[in-house]
């Protein structure tokens, strides 16, 4: 009975000293817990704190990205800073490549004012200028004169390119009447607002019509050539240099 006393003595001592150590451990772990909520809300403070410095950070990046999404100034159409051709005068001189007789030419040719049209035109040696009619010129070759360009010219208004057209054709016509009218590559369509020209054989040789149409005038050709001068070309290439002077 003493021994069972003793037992039992012994483990009520062994669970108040267990209770006990319970008891002082509930404080340290307190603090513990209260020292990792500190800790936790000192590193959300530093966090919060830090946010608005990165943020401060990172406007001049804004600002950047804004200034390089500005437009850059526009440019002047390459339209409006070309200069216009400067027109030639009277006197002066342009060499001129062209086919006559048997072969290639080139020689220089003089700007010469037409006598009654209000216009300019480059002269080869050996070809005279003179006035036909009102409103129409002849240029001649002076070797054989049956050998002749006329030349017809209009200002904006008095006439229109079918017109000129139509017009040229029929006297192709008239010349031979039994001819087949054909296109001829006298002249490059390329190089005017509108062109047309049309050739009819003859007796003698070729007529060639020609009408084509710039800025600021129409133009209208009738060359007739012979087998033996092939001239045409000759023709075509002096008719290309007509500036039309602006009316005073």
């Amino acid at each position: 009975m003493d021994v069972k006393l003793k037992f039992a003595a012994v483990l009520l001592s062994a669970g108040a000293l267990a209770a006990c150590g319970t008891e002082e451990a509930g404080p340290a772990e307190a603090d513990v817990a209260e020292e990792t909520t500190e800790e936790t809300e000192s590193v959300s403070s530093d966090t919060e704190a830090a946010e608005p410095e990165e943020a401060a950070e990172e406007e001049p990046a804004v600002e950047e990205t804004d200034s390089a999404e500005e437009p850059a100034p526009e440019e002047e159409p390459a339209e409006e800073l070309a200069e216009e051709p400067a027109q030639a005068a009277p006197g002066e001189t342009a060499a001129l490549a062209f086919t006559m007789g048997s072969g290639a030419q080139e020689a220089e040719a003089v700007y010469t004012e037409s006598p009654e049209q209000s216009y300019i035109i480059a002269l080869l040696p050996e070809f005279e200028l003179t006035s036909e009619e009102p409103n129409k010129d002849v240029l001649y070759w002076t070797e054989n004169d049956s050998v002749f360009m006329r030349i017809e010219t209009f200002a904006p208004g008095e006439i229109d390119f079918a017109f000129a057209a139509d017009a040229m054709e029929q006297t192709l016509q008239a010349v031979n009447p039994e001819g087949e009218i054909t296109e001829s590559a006298a002249i490059d369509p390329s190089a005017y607002v509108n062109a047309k020209a049309l050739e009819v054989p003859t007796d003698n040789g070729m007529v060639t019509g020609a009408v084509y149409e710039t800025a600021d005038s129409i133009v209208r050709l009738t060359i007739y050539d012979t087998a033996e001068a092939n001239a045409t070309d000759a023709f075509v290439s002096m008719a290309e240099t007509i500036q039309v002077q602006p009316a005073e």
